[in-house]
């Protein structure tokens, strides 16, 4: 199933054309499971329609919301009528639980969309400030982010001539995976809460303290619907000293290190177009720190607690001595960081990030998460550990600034 999900969540991606006709063969119902992925693949290339990806399970509000309330709704019929849409309940089975975590689920629902030529599109009609999407506004935004577009804005509605190259989007498809509005946290009241620094000791506490000189890491890394089988390194000193490589299709080989004073980032062999946003690969290394956390954020407030599925959360507000504050969700009767909202800045201006941990194994006298999906911007890396070495010799030169 892994190489079936490999092979055909990548052909999905290449250019089909940008013709707008809803072929008479798109099937009217949902197809059901991964076990149909392959064959929602299939149309969706043939019939050169949208795809909807739609993940859920029983127990979630919103998903009965989206069932009960979105789908029903003319709007929303009539837009399932245009596209290929397929449903899958992670919890089903071991295939429909590996295509979740091929598109990096972390929490439910999970509404994509793939237009012909683009990579998936995460959307939710759901808003932090109470105002959510109303059925035609959210029917009209899952047509927006597939629908091609003219260099001057204005709509493609034909295919361009085969001797012509196809006109540039608006927006380029290449990273475009998360969309998503989180919905405001709902607090469990009259509940007893600890302080914000007994969460933080508690977590240094739950992740272990032993002393080592050195670290060294070594997994897999894939960026749903665009890469699948990278590989990353990362290399650190208790000096303070990092670097991180990572080789990521069609980004080539990107190194990012920290010699002590100043970081640097190096890009080889990358795809035209195709790059990470700064700071992405840095993050890879931030969410070893945990054993600091009162001294990274001198000014702390616990929010209150509240559920997140079937476990009970404390929700930190963390600022650091520079820089915006964060969110950290802490689980309440096992004290690890669940996932990890803040905001990066970059040449671009800020960009909002949420890291989310699980896996968590005892190492060498650590306990570290082995697993991570964390979003930058528009961009999912889905990472995975495979290797912790400690106190290990590292050649220091590899944590200096490349010589041009």
């Amino acid at each position: 199933m892994k190489k079936l999900l490999r092979v055909t969540l990548i052909a999905s991606v290449f250019l089909l054309g940008l013709s707008t006709t809803v072929s008479a063969k798109v099937p009217e119902g949902w197809l059901n499971g991964a076990a149909n992925f392959e064959k929602a693949l299939q149309l969706h290339r043939s019939e050169n329609v949208p795809l909807v990806v739609y993940f859920y399970v029983d127990w979630c509000p919103y998903c009965k919301s989206l069932e009960d309330e979105y789908f029903p709704a003319a709007p929303m019929q009539q837009y399932f009528r245009e596209v290929v849409k397929i449903r899958i309940n992670p919890e089903q089975s071991r295939a429909d639980e590996e295509a979740g975590r091929a598109f990096g689920i972390t929490g439910y629902p999970g509404f994509f969309v793939i237009g012909p030529g683009s990579f998936p599109v995460q959307l939710s009609p759901f808003r932090r400030d109470g105002r959510s999407l109303a059925p035609a506004e959210f029917a009209q935004r899952c047509r927006d982010v597939t629908t091609p577009r003219n260099a001057n804005g204005s709509r493609v509605t034909e295919a361009p001539k085969a001797a012509e190259p196809a006109a540039a989007p608006k927006k380029a498809p290449g990273l475009q995976m998360t969309v998503v509005e989180p919905v405001a946290p709902t607090f469990i009241t009259n509940a007893p809460l600890p302080t914000a620094d007994a969460v933080l000791t508690n977590y240094a506490k739950a992740t272990g303290g032993a002393r080592m000189t050195s670290r060294v890491i070594k997994g897999r890394i894939n960026i749903p619907g665009l890469s699948y089988g990278g590989k990353f390194e990362f290399y650190a000193t208790s000096s303070g000293k990092s670097l991180t490589v990572l080789s990521v299709d069609p980004m080539g080989i990107v190194k990012q290190g920290f010699d002590g004073r100043s970081g640097w980032t190096t890009t080889e062999n990358a795809s035209k177009g195709a790059s990470l946003p700064e700071n992405v690969v840095l993050a890879i290394a931030d969410f070893y720190r945990g054993l600091k956390l009162n001294e990274i954020y001198p000014r702390t407030k616990l929010l209150g607690k509240m559920k997140e599925g079937d476990r009970e959360i404390y929700l930190i507000e963390a600022s650091p001595r520079t820089g915006a504050a964060e969110k950290l969700y802490f689980d309440a009767q096992n004290g690890l960081l669940v996932h990890r909202d803040f905001t990066r800045t970059s040449a671009r201006g800020p960009i909002e990030a949420e890291i989310y941990f699980s896996d968590w194994r005892s190492v060498d006298g650590f306990r570290l998460p082995c697993n991570m999906t964390q979003m930058i911007g528009n961009l999912t890396l889905v990472i995975t550990i495979d290797e912790i070495k400690h106190n290990v010799a590292i050649d220091e030169a590899i944590f200096q600034r490349p010589v041009r």
